[in-house]
Order: C-alpha cells, then sequence, then structure tokens
C-alpha cells in the first residue's frame, strides 16, 4: 500500500474513534472534554444553541398567579427551561439550577447542576451561565459529595434527608458558613477570613448579621468560598481549622439555595441554604426536666428560648463547645427515646444583591 495512502487511513480512522466516543466540537478543549455526557447532543454548543432559540416573549415563562415583568426573573425562567430540557434526556439523572445570577463579576454567574450515566457510573457537572448573554462561560466536573448522611433535618420526629431543597447534590463543596462571637468587630472576622489564605477575599459584604436576642449573645454569620472545590471530608477540616479560633463560635456546610420562589423577589439576589445551630426539643412532661438538664450537661447545650404558651417545648443552642453542630445533637436527643419530639430545620440566608 502506498505510504501517504496508509497515513491518510490511518488518520481517518482515528479521527471515526473520537467522533464516535464524543462529539467533538471547535469549542476550547479546556470546557469540551470536561463537559461529554453520554448523549452526543449534550455538547456545550447545542446548550448555547438551546438557550438562544428560547423567546424573549416573557409570557412564555411567568404564569398568570406569579407574573412581575421583572427582568432578572426572565432570565431564571429561561434557566429552568434550560433544567427541563438537560432532564429530558435519558441519561441525565438530575439537573438543577443551583443558583441564578449567584457568582459576582463581570458578568455575573449562574450555576446549573448536572448529574449524567455513563457506562454504569454517575458523573457530576457544573455548568456555570454567563447571564449578560446567557451562554455558557465554563464548564467541569464537579467532586459532589461524599457526607450525604450528614445533610438533613428533623421534622415531627422523623429525620429527612432530601426533600425539595435538602438533597445532597444540591450540597455546596466551595462554600462554609461561619459563626463569630458578638463582641467581634467587622474588621477581625475579615482580617482573619483573609489571613488563612483557604478562602477566596472577604469584605464587610460577607458579614451578616444573625439577631436571636434569647441567645448567649448575638452571633455574626459570614459565608467564605474557597479557592477551589472540596471535598466534605477537606472542608470539615477547614471547619476544625476555624473552631480552634477564639473569635468563631461554629462553623458548618451549606448547599445550593436558588428557591423557586415567584418573580417579585429581589433581581439578583443570592441564597444559600444552611443548617442552625438551634434545634427544638418537647418534654414528655413539663413538670419533669431531668432528663432534658442531664442530656443539656452531655451535650453542652443550652436553653436559648422557653414560652409558657407552649410548656413542653424548648429551644436549644449549640456552637464549636457542643457535643456536634445542632443536626447531630437533635439526632442523639431523637436516639434516647426520652422526649415526645425533636426538630431541627434549614433556611435560606440572603447574601448579595446587585446594586
Amino acid at each position: 500500500m502506498d505510504k501517504k495512502v496508509f497515513l491518510y487511513a490511518a488518520w481517518v480512522w482515528i479521527m471515526a474513534i473520537c467522533a464516535a466516543a464524543c462529539n467533538k466540537t471547535n469549542e476550547p478543549p479546556a470546557i469540551e472534554e470536561e463537559f461529554c455526557l453520554c448523549d452526543s447532543s449534550l455538547t456545550i454548543p447545542a446548550v448555547n444553541e438551546f438557550l438562544a432559540s428560547l423567546p424573549n416573549d416573557d409570557s412564555e415563562y411567568i404564569t398568570w398567579f406569579d407574573y412581575w415583568g421583572d427582568d432578572s426573573n426572565f432570565e431564571r425562567r429561561k434557566l429552568l427551561k434550560l433544567e427541563e430540557w438537560l432532564q429530558s434526556h435519558s441519561c441525565v439523572s438530575y439537573a438543577q439550577v443551583g443558583c441564578h445570577a449567584c457568582m459576582e463579576g463581570d458578568p455575573r454567574l449562574s450555576r446549573v447542576i448536572v448529574m449524567a450515566d455513563e457506562n454504569g457510573t454517575t458523573k457530576d457537572y457544573m455548568l456555570e451561565i454567563a447571564m449578560s448573554n446567557l451562554k455558557v462561560a465554563k464548564a467541569y466536573p464537579r467532586l459532589g459529595c461524599d457526607c450525604k448522611d450528614e445533610l438533613f433535618y428533623f421534622y415531627d420526629n422523623k429525620k429527612v434527608f432530601r426533600d425539595e431543597y435538602i438533597d445532597y447534590r444540591r450540597f455546596r463543596n466551595d462554600c462554609l458558613i461561619v459563626w463569630f462571637f458578638d463582641e467581634v468587630q467587622d474588621t477581625e472576622m475579615t482580617d482573619y477570613i483573609n489571613q488563612t489564605g483557604l478562602f477566596r477575599s472577604v469584605t464587610s459584604k460577607n458579614i451578616l448579621y444573625h439577631a436571636r436576642k434569647e441567645f448567649e449573645g448575638d452571633y455574626h454569620l459570614m459565608y467564605v468560598e474557597t479557592k477551589e472545590q472540596k471535598t466534605c471530608s477537606q472542608l470539615k477540616e477547614i471547619i476544625r481549622i476555624l473552631e480552634k479560633s477564639r473569635i468563631v463560635a461554629l462553623a458548618d456546610l451549606t448547599l445550593e439555595g436558588e428557591r423557586r420562589s415567584p418573580p417579585w423577589s429581589e433581581p439578583f439576589v443570592r441564597d444559600i441554604l444552611i443548617f442552625p445551630n438551634y434545634f427544638d426539643v418537647k418534654v414528655n412532661d413539663e413538670n419533669d426536666l431531668s432528663d432534658l438538664y442531664t442530656l443539656l450537661q452531655e451535650t453542652d447545650t443550652w436553653i436559648a428560648f422557653w414560652h409558657e404558651d407552649w410548656p413542653q417545648w424548648f429551644n436549644l443552642g449549640s456552637n464549636k463547645n457542643s457535643k456536634d453542630n445542632a443536626r447531630q445533637v437533635t439526632d442523639y436527643f431523637h436516639k434516647t427515646g426520652k422526649f415526645e419530639n425533636v426538630e431541627v430545620g434549614y433556611h435560606f440566608i440572603i447574601t448579595d444583591k446587585n446594586d
């Protein structure tokens, strides 16, 4: 066989194998190679093409009961359409808008979580969508969550691992929430976090004020973002480092906090889902609190609030000196079987908005 013919045939054969393995495009390899799912139609150009095909008439997205005409929420509706489109692919096991216009910068970025089954293995990806032109700015593998058993809440004496918002697949592997003691000044908080070298630079905008007067002092909250993705185990090691500081009361994991809220909420609002540092227990007999006080001593928790109208219910507080975080301590109270009910919830915090 002629040498040139042989080389040409070999080149064609190699190109055919590459095309069969993944529908490559002319997108930059740094993006495209990291987002090659089981369905060849799931490429970056395909996502961008779908987003570009969405009508610009907001009546396509906003229904009669939640219409407000807010541009930012019009964009959010488009992201929800993208979520539906991704879920329509048979290999996609999960797709959800993690947050809308939540990442500061120019342009603002939204995050979409995608999980796909590839040859029997679940692959976890993150799409970052530039809101200025509604195109994929970046796509990359996500580390996922290696502590799904620790993300739960208690309602009506039952441990809940998954609902609309509590879901290990929404785990934030680049964010923590940190409680500071009330007497700590803003500059001391920001200086401490920045000096650790573990996080992206923070300012006073990262500080949130959490006023619960019935606690032993108020706490100031700060959300901090790591410089790169971390596993849950790595984040917990960082938590242990933070909690050695005299100014830190507590630190904990977070989840993506995009809520399916009506569009009349403020534009460019970022939500993070956090677990509180307090929980509720209901004693069997309001006249016998011996079990409660025994457990308070064992777990280094305290009664934060009680009201005579609900004499069997006690709101308990915890911090880094407690046996564990509020979720784990609630579980500990529950397993004793000495209480009629236990509850620990979650809530959303608004971290910033486009001023």
